[in-house]
């Protein structure tokens, strides 16, 4: 019997190993699948775990802006301004909660400059012209800050100049018989720390914002002097273009022009020069006059002043004969000569506070509107003007508080991490211009549409003077005693923060937040690409991703079982006839019955030798391969005991033929039910297929926001294909199957027209006339379900829809590609007599 048996394998030798083939690619699949799904998984979970928690875990604010509450982000640096809200006394009882390892505040004091300070130009050889032309750019454009024009003529007694100039440079220009200019002011955000708080959570040492400065080292010396530190990445954004230019003008011209002018010959030019008459007739007269010298020659230097010169910068600094810029550090009198300056702090008299960028949702995403401008300086933020104090020439001024820079602390590259809780203040990643890909930075201007970082430090001591007796802005907070973003953890983080709203305030849980980039429209500039912090991506991530592997899982499932439904019922289809000959032959339902379970049990012990031996190679057929490689034996071997009772069931079908008003519809109606079974696969190949496809889409969009999605993608994308191209390769047999099986069905049909003259260009052409009308009806209702659940999952949006239809229509091309292969093989190969087994 065993004999007969193994002939009768090797006489259906291919619908055997077709079997065997496919129950060794399911046995192999499934325990791969379930272990690389486990695998991406447990790596999720392990990324979170180890990256998700930043330098903090709550931030505490008074408020948060509208922004936030619709779009659930916050900009980089949007620490940098505030109106206040916190006292001091609550920041100290929340630093004193035991549940807490450090508190840090953090007050926006508002936009501040440095101390006046002039800087001389090397010494001329005779009467010259100073064109100087400031400016500023925001990365993208340029802008002109002032054009100055000034004049140094012949030496006069005292050692002065005669001199002309605007009125900006009286008292600066021609003193001791030298150029001098000043910079324009440029105003970068104070901002108010805790030194012992902020070294914990940043670990740089802010210990220097702890001393006390000696007035009398200072003028005047009873004020209070603050200690500043400024933050190295930052910058006095100004360059100026210098054109010097030396002018044929005698003495007694200098003199002839003053007699025009209505000055008396002894007067200095710059007489002429008034705060309260700069547009005076004399004043006028000589401007023009001097203006039509034509110069003998000139030259014109460019100096990057912001490549030398800190935001609160205290050296003075001057231009060698070069035009180089030489700091004090650097001045040597031998080398450099005399030097001539002029520098006050009366600057810092008068600050800036300004409003958040006047932000708006478009379409769903963000723009900047302009609010003003200044000469040709776009404005982003409503700007107000605050005069402190004044100097008094005669009395006490023991109430004006300057800052004095006493170091300097690099800040700017430590917070590149995948989960970066937002500090609020020391990002100067700016972002970058879409169009040009030019890098953004800060003008000069307190308006600037970035979010600025801080460019000067000072002790929270200092915050009330400021801004009154509410003026933290944020507390930056991190819970004792955790490690890792794990669900406990989580849950910790929870309470503390229940704890704090019941104190009135708002709270956001930062850790698992990470940066994602963001496109912003700017008025005047375009748009800008800026970085921004998700709030809470650790549980966006998870969920996502927990969404998308049921999704996969459940999806791999169903196209394993639809295929092992399709192998086995085109198997019993193919055995009806064998098992009718031996009927006739008179062997028993029971000796028959055995004959195929002999075949089975082969081709399922063949399969299992394969699938094992590919797995421990793989693998080393460790638990999760081992389970899963007995789970799909168990599952294959009951579903093939459930379709072999079903296909026992004698059929009541209809087989007459009833023309239709074509061959084309005939043939539909007469194999509706072939048509059928490969229509509904094709359906649910289509409507899985497109939208799993769909959902991997969205998920990999939705986890990729963020730098820490970014990452964990970038690990478990390899694992996605796998388990995607296993979906594809199951479905691609499954429709090859159906396909085979149904031309195998119309095989008399075939052959007789063969007999009575068709070629096989005509069978072909009209296999694919029914084939395109089928299939082409199945692949588009099966994208209109996965619109639906994808709709359902998602919501309904015009590109999801879109994207759908064009994975229906991949569908169909490939469907159309292994129709064509089937067909091909069908009718060189398949269409011969068949042989019996005995």
């Amino acid at each position: 019997m065993t004999s007969l048996y193994c002939q009768y394998i090797i006489r259906h030798k291919r619908a055997f190993f077709v079997t065997v083939l496919l129950l060794a690619v399911i046995f192999t699949l499934l325990p791969a699948a379930a272990q690389i799904w486990l695998r991406g998984h447990e790596t999720v979970h392990a990324d979170i775990t180890d990256f998700a928690r930043g330098k903090y875990d709550i931030l505490v604010r008074p408020k948060n802006s509208p922004i936030e509450e619709k779009l659930g982000i916050v900009e980089e640096n949007y620490l940098g301004v505030g109106d206040g809200g916190i006292t001091l006394d609550t920041w100290q009882k929340i630093a004193r909660d035991q549940r807490i390892e450090f508190a840090a505040p953090v007050a926006s004091l508002g936009f501040f400059t440095k101390m006046n300070q002039s800087y001389q130009l090397p010494k001329p050889d005779g009467p010259t012209r100073y064109r100087v032309k400031y400016e500023t750019t925001d990365g993208v454009h340029r802008y002109v800050i002032q054009e100055q024009t000034a004049y140094l003529l012949f030496p006069l007694a005292a050692n002065l100049s005669d001199a002309f100039y605007p009125k900006e440079l009286i008292n600066v220009f021609g003193l001791w018989g030298r150029a001098n200019f000043q910079l324009p002011p440029s105003y970068h955000p104070v901002i108010a720390i805790d030194p012992d708080a902020e070294e914990k959570l940043t670990g740089i040492d802010f210990s220097a914002l702890k001393q006390e400065l000696n007035g009398a080292d200072f003028w005047p010396p009873e004020a209070h002097y603050i200690p500043l530190l400024d933050v190295k990445d930052s910058a006095t954004p100004i360059d100026a273009t210098i054109t010097v230019e030396n002018l044929d003008l005698s003495e007694e011209d200098v003199l002839s022009l003053k007699r025009k002018a209505g000055l008396k010959e002894e007067d200095p030019l710059f007489y002429a020069v008034n705060p309260n008459h700069e547009s005076s007739d004399a004043y006028r007269f000589i401007e023009e006059q001097l203006a039509n010298i034509p110069p003998t020659s000139k030259k014109t230097y460019q100096i990057h002043f912001s490549e030398f010169l800190s935001p609160f910068e205290q050296e003075w600094y001057m231009l060698d004969k070069d035009f180089h810029v030489v700091m004090e550090s650097e001045y040597d009198f031998n080398k450099h000569g005399e030097i001539g300056r002029v520098s006050s702090y009366e600057s810092q008299n008068t600050f800036f506070r300004a409003s958040p960028p006047a932000y708006r949702l478009k379409d769903g995403g963000l723009s900047i509107r302009l609010v003003d401008t200044e000469g040709s300086i776009p404005v982003y933020r409503k700007l107000e003007e605050i005069r402190h104090q004044q100097f008094q020439s005669s009395g006490s001024n023991q109430d004006l508080h300057f800052f004095v820079q006493v170091g300097s602390v690099a800040a700017g590259q430590a917070y590149e991490q995948l989960a970066a809780s937002p500090l609020g203040i020391y990002q100067f990643q700016y972002g970058v211009h879409q169009a040009t890909g030019k890098k953004l930075q800060p003008t000069h201007h307190p308006g600037s549409f970035l979010p600025l970082p801080a460019h000067g430090l000072v002790s929270i001591r200092w915050a009330e003077y400021f801004k009154g007796a509410a003026p933290i802005d944020a507390i930056r907070i991190k819970v004792a005693g955790i490690s890792g973003y794990t669900e406990e953890a989580a849950e910790k983080i929870r309470e503390v923060a229940r704890d704090l709203e019941e104190m009135g305030l708002y709270v956001d849980i930062i850790a698992g937040a990470s940066r994602q980039d963001m496109a912003v429209d700017v008025e005047k500039i375009g748009t800008v690409i800026m970085p921004w912090t998700t709030l809470g991506a650790a549980e966006s991530i998870l969920s996502s991703w927990n969404v998308f592997s049921m999704v996969i899982a459940a999806v791999f499932g169903l196209s394993a079982l639809l295929t092992l439904l399709s192998r086995f019922g085109v198997a019993e289809a193919e055995t009806k006839e064998e098992r009718g000959r031996l009927a006739m032959l008179g062997w028993s339902d029971s000796t028959i019955r055995a004959i195929f379970r002999f075949q089975w049990r082969i081709q399922l012990l063949t399969a299992a030798i394969i699938s094992g031996g590919i797995l421990a190679a793989a693998a080393g057929f460790d638990p999760i391969s081992f389970a899963g490689f007995g789970t799909a034996i168990l599952i294959t071997s009951g579903l093939k005991a459930v379709t072999g009772k079903l296909h026992q069931r004698p059929s009541k079908r209809d087989h007459s033929f009833r023309p239709g008003r074509s061959l084309l519809t005939a043939n539909l109606r007469f194999y509706k039910n072939h048509i059928l079974a490969a229509s509904l696969q094709l359906i649910l190949t289509t409507s899985c297929t497109a939208f799993i496809f769909t959902v991997n889409h969205a998920t990999t969009e939705r986890i990729k926001k963020t730098r820490l999605g970014e990452y964990i993608h970038f690990h478990i994308n390899e694992q996605q294909m796998l388990l995607f191209s296993g979906i594809i390769l199951l479905t691609a047999f499954t429709l090859a199957e159906s396909l085979y099986r149904l031309w195998q069905e119309r095989k008399k049909q075939i052959q007789f027209l063969k007999i009575v003259g068709w070629q096989n260009r005509e069978i072909r052409m009209l296999l694919l006339k029914e084939f395109v009308a089928w299939a082409g009806i199945s692949t588009g209702f099966g994208a209109m379900i996965s619109v639906f659940l994808a709709g359902s999952v998602l919501g309904f949006n015009s590109a999801a829809v879109l994207l759908q239809i064009g994975w229906a229509g991949a569908i169909f091309l490939g469907a159309l590609f292994i129709f064509s292969i089937v067909l091909f093989g069908t009718l060189k190969y398949g269409l011969k007599g068949e042989q019996t087994w005995m």
